[in-house]
């Protein structure tokens, strides 16, 4: 009876000394993660609160800013996606209407997208610590895009992660809750009214269950999804028509839809290799250099694989069999369509981010080890060379806040403002603080219907009687130019109408240049006087 009872006792001191060893060990990871996410955070909330809006962003506070009939029916109609997301951002900015509250809703989603990661790498990279892969995505230069931008990437990221960590724990493992499936179903529907390709990893999803053999679990995937494919119908029936018609004009936006497979691999390998290793170098010999040895990491990371292939659990062909056919699903959407481009990728930024560490975790020992944090200093280290270099300005496309200061110091009252495109006209009431009117080319946006042709400049003749018509006799007035869209292609012809407009014209009589735009201060000779 004794010598049970010290059995006993000895059973019981050992499930407590195991118990406070897995809380320590808890604590210590919930608070490694914790730290990595107040750095992303204080990135992220700085640059949201700094940089100035843009074409994009405007449009999404347009779409936001009535009613919830409006934010449904303008982000079908006009911004020509599911309304998730813009349904989401409206209710927020209820709570407050400041361009950085708007952002704060793409900022909590990129740091949620960060903890699900971090619970993903729990479930398939084993014997490596989540803080090593927090560590590499904290500072992503694509993830801190995505979490300042009144967009949908940020909340596309962390749905995709949110459902490749509930198929794991609904389909993956031996004894899963059916709540868990239910709430990937959920997620499932809200991801797809969100951005359809969330399709994509439903699925991949699929076809991994089937590669697997895993017939009773692909059964229950295959009864959910056509509950998911009920609920999906209103999108089939509203959005893609609307989608399909905007494809066809898609050409307006100056890009030939590229569908040969050496375009489309080089644009998915890009984009899943941006994810991986960023790359942004302050000089093109230095990108180059960078992009080479990024091609090296790649092949180690095959090495890897095929010398340590008898140490592949079941765990890690499942994480690369999904990178796999999710990237196969991206390569057969891009030859058919040529309307793959590297932000359409980010269901891949969760997924292949932990299959890099789930290579790396072959490794054992100390070699293992040292690969870790010199993967990891690398990833780090890249990550922040690229920011720098890619918010050193300081702004986003067009400067528009450092363009109103530079207008208001240095007007006078009577010289209007010609603005090229119309979308500038929206993103300079936020910031200038003169008293001069806009004059938007080629006309006011009216945000009912998208056309890329309306930005179209047709001739001088077109830009004469736009001035003509608002201006009437002013001796002077101001050309601000979006100069990024002056690189598309499409409009290109465009903006050397506009320039040779205003050099046959007018005499410029000051000149500036910001970060993505020019201003010029001009005034009209005498031979467009007598026009």
């Amino acid at each position: 009876m004794t010598s049970h009872l010290r059995q006993s006792v000895q059973s019981l001191n050992e499930i407590d000394k195991r118990v406070k060893f897995l809380l320590r060990q808890l604590s210590s990871t919930h608070w490694v993660i914790s730290l990595l996410v107040c750095l992303h955070l204080c990135v992220t909330l700085s640059l949201a609160a700094k940089l100035n809006l843009w074409g994009d962003e405007i449009s999404a506070l347009n779409t936001t800013g009535r009613d919830l009939y409006y934010a449904i029916n303008h982000s079908i109609s006009y911004q020509i996606q599911p309304p998730t997301y813009f349904v989401l951002l409206h209710l927020w900015r209820n709570l407050n209407d400041s361009i950085f509250f708007a952002r704060l809703f793409s900022v909590i989603c990129a740091a949620l997208t960060i903890y699900v990661i971090a619970e993903l790498s729990k479930r398939f990279v084993r014997g490596i610590h989540p803080g090593w892969v927090t560590a590499c995505i904290c500072l992503n230069p694509f993830l801190i895009w995505a979490a300042i931008e009144l967009k949908v990437p940020a909340l596309f990221m962390l749905l995709s992660a949110l459902l490749f960590l509930l198929f794991h724990d609904g389909y993956l493992t031996e004894d899963p809750q059916s709540w868990i499936r239910w709430l990937y179903t959920l997620v499932a529907i809200i991801g797809l009214y969100t951005q359809y390709f969330i399709g994509f990893i439903l699925v991949a999803n699929a076809v991994v269950l089937l590669c697997l053999k895993r017939w009773k679990q692909l059964r229950d995937y295959l009864i959910s999804m056509v509950i998911v494919s009920i609920s999906f119908a209103p999108v089939l029936l509203f959005v893609f028509p609307a989608k399909l018609a905007a494809l066809q004009s898609f050409r307006a936006e100056g890009a030939v839809l590229e569908k040969s497979l050496s375009h489309t691999l080089k644009t998915v390998y890009a984009g899943t290799l941006r994810y991986v290793l960023p790359a942004q170098g302050p000089s093109e010999g230095l990108f180059d250099v960078w992009r080479r040895i990024r091609y090296l990491a790649v092949a180690f990371l095959a090495f890897i694989i095929i010398r340590y292939h008898r140490l592949i659990t079941k765990q890690q062909i499942v994480i690369w069999l999904t990178v796999l056919v999710l990237t196969c699903i991206f390569i057969t959407v891009g030859l058919r369509t040529g309307l793959i481009f590297e932000h359409y990728l980010s269901p891949l930024f969760p997924i292949a981010t932990v299959a890099v560490f789930s290579a790396l975790a072959l490794i054992r020992g100390s070699l293992g080890r040292k690969v870790i944090v010199g993967w990891t200093v690398i990833t780090v280290l890249a990550s922040f060379i690229s920011l720098v270099n890619q918010y050193t300005p300081m702004a986003k496309q067009g400067d528009w806040i450092r363009v109103s200061s530079y207008i208001a110091a240095a007007e006078r009252l009577g010289q209007p403002i010609v603005l090229y495109t119309p979308e500038v006209e929206d993103i300079m009431k936020y910031y200038y603080r003169g008293s001069n009117r806009f004059i938007p080319l080629p006309q006011k946006e009216n945000y009912e219907v998208y056309d890329w042709d309306k930005l179209v400049l047709d001739d001088e003749q077109e830009i004469a009687d736009a001035i003509a018509r608002q201006n009437g006799n002013s001796q002077q007035l101001w050309l601000v130019v979006d100069r990024v869209l002056c690189t598309v292609p499409f409009y290109q012809k465009s903006c050397q109408t506009l320039d040779g407009f205003a050099n046959k014209y007018y005499t410029i009589e000051q000149a500036q240049t910001f970060y993505g735009s020019s201003v010029q201060l001009l005034r009209p000779k005498s031979d467009f006087q007598q026009r």
